[in-house]
C-alpha cells in the first residue's frame, strides 16, 4: 500500500465524486479510478457503495478513511519537522483563490522565486465553495464572507468599480452615484461568497437589484462583455490594471462607499508549521 493511494483515496471520500476528485488532484478520471479499485483489492474490500455514477463511502470506508487521515496527519507531520530541522522550507502549500485571481500571476512567480523548494498549488473560486475551504491550507477571499472557525489577515483593500465600455455613455464620469446605473444590464460573478455578493450588496445599498444580463465565472468573458458594450460591471480596481482592460473604463463610485478588504485565512484547528508560517509573512509583505 502507498502513501498516494491514501492520498487519492481521501480526496475521493472527501468529494464522493471521482470526476471532481481527479480534476482536484489534476490526474485523469482512469487513473483515480484504478488507483481506487486496487486499493479495494489489496484491502479485500470494497470501500464505497457505487450507484449509477455516484458512490458513497460504505461502513468499511468510513472507518477506512479515518484511519488513513490520521497515518497522513502523522506522516506530514514528520516530513515536516525534518525539513524544518534542516533548516530549509520544503513540501507544499495549497491555496484557494475565491478573490484577486488577477494577481495570481505575479505572486505565484514571486513565491517560486522566493521559495525555491516549495510547491505552490493554486485552486481557483468555484461555485459555493465555502464548504470546500478546508481542504485547502489557505484561501484568498474578500469582504462580505463569513470565514466562521478561521483564523484571519487582511492582505488589502481595494475599491470596486463601475466597468463600462469606452463609448458608453457613462465612460466620459469620473465618478457616478452607482444608482445610476440601475435600469442598465450586468455581467456578474456567478453566485459565491465573494465578488458577485459584495456587487449585490453595493447595488442593494444604492436601492436597487442588478438587472443581471449574464453570469460568467470567467473574469476575461466579464471584460469582453464590457468591452463590447453588451453590459456594464462592477468590478475590483485589481481587475483593471493589465492589457487585457484596455477599451474599457473604470468609474469610481462615490456612493455608497464601495471598497472591499481582501484576507488570507486558514482553519483555526490547523496544525501551523514552519512553511505555514513563512507564507503567511510572505502574502503580508507580497500584498503591502
Amino acid at each position: 500500500m502507498e502513501l498516494l493511494q491514501l492520498r487519492y483515496f481521501c480526496m475521493v471520500a472527501k468529494m464522493e465524486s471521482i470526476t471532481n476528485a481527479a480534476a482536484e488532484l489534476n490526474i485523469s478520471q482512469p487513473s483515480l479510478s484504478k488507483t481506487i479499485i486496487n486499493l479495494e483489492k489489496e484491502l479485500g474490500a470494497t470501500l464505497f457503495d457505487r450507484v449509477g455514477r455516484h458512490i458513497r463511502l460504505n461502513s468499511r470506508g468510513g472507518a477506512f478513511l479515518e484511519k488513513a487521515t490520521a497515518s497522513l496527519v502523522l506522516m506530514d507531520g514528520a516530513v515536516r519537522e525534518i525539513s524544518e530541522s534542516s533548516g530549509k522550507l520544503t513540501g507544499e502549500v495549497r491555496l484557494r483563490v475565491l478573490a484577486g485571481s488577477s494577481l495570481m500571476p505575479g505572486f505565484a512567480v514571486s513565491f517560486a522565486k522566493a521559495f525555491p523548494d516549495v510547491r505552490l498549488r493554486l485552486f481557483p473560486r468555484e461555485l459555493h465553495a465555502l464548504r470546500r475551504m478546508e481542504d485547502t491550507d489557505f484561501v484568498i477571499g474578500a469582504s462580505p464572507m463569513d470565514y466562521g472557525q478561521r483564523q484571519v489577515v487582511s492582505l488589502f483593500e481595494e475599491d470596486m468599480v463601475l466597468a463600462v465600455g469606452q463609448g458608453h455613455p457613462l465612460a466620459a464620469r469620473e465618478s457616478v452615484d452607482l444608482s445610476e446605473a440601475k435600469d442598465l444590464g450586468f455581467v456578474c460573478a456567478s453566485k459565491g461568497p465573494t465578488l458577485h455578493a459584495f456587487a449585490e450588496s453595493l447595488c442593494c445599498a444604492a436601492g436597487f437589484v442588478p438587472r443581471v444580463a449574464m453570469e460568467a465565472d470567467s473574469m476575461s468573458t466579464m471584460r469582453a462583455m464590457v468591452r463590447e458594450e453588451l453590459a456594464i460591471a462592477l468590478l475590483p480596481q485589481s481587475a483593471l490594471r493589465d492589457r487585457n482592460s484596455d477599451g474599457i473604463v473604470a468609474i469610481s463610485i462615490h456612493t455608497p462607499t464601495a471598497r472591499r478588504t481582501v484576507s488570507l485565512s486558514w482553519p483555526d484547528n490547523n496544525c501551523f508549521s514552519a512553511l505555514h508560517g513563512a507564507f503567511v509573512d510572505f502574502c503580508r509583505d507580497y500584498f503591502a
